[in-house]
């Protein structure tokens, strides 16, 4: 499964601030954008802060619903015959296929 809005729905844990980009200009004309910076209120594709907010989600709903990680493996999820495999937004689901149905369908509730 790929997650494809993974970061754009995680709201940040601290304050992050990046610089104005420069076609902002373009929207407010009469701003200096070497005077004010952008505080970011959710998480954008590679920010550092991205990955362990994504992480922390995804761990809390796993356990959630049951699944608890690997001793071998933090990104590995097991539950009852099921395995979750997460890289970064990606989840490899194996087990057999009405069990992965199942886990499918409820991931995509969340």
């Amino acid at each position: 499964m790929d997650v494809d809005t993974a970061f754009l729905n995680l709201k940040l844990q601290e304050e992050v601030y990046i610089e104005i980009l420069k076609f902002f200009e373009l929207v407010t004309i009469s701003a200096n954008l070497k005077q004010y910076c952008l505080q970011l209120q959710k998480a954008l594709y590679r920010l550092k802060q991205a990955l362990q907010v994504w992480f922390l989600t995804v761990n809390t709903f796993f356990a959630d619903i049951g699944f608890k990680p690997s001793n071998l493996n933090l990104n590995l999820f097991v539950k009852n015959g099921v395995y979750i495999l997460l890289f970064v937004n990606n989840m490899l689901i194996i087990s057999k296929r009405l069990k992965v149905d199942h886990v499918k369908v409820t991931i995509k509730k969340k």
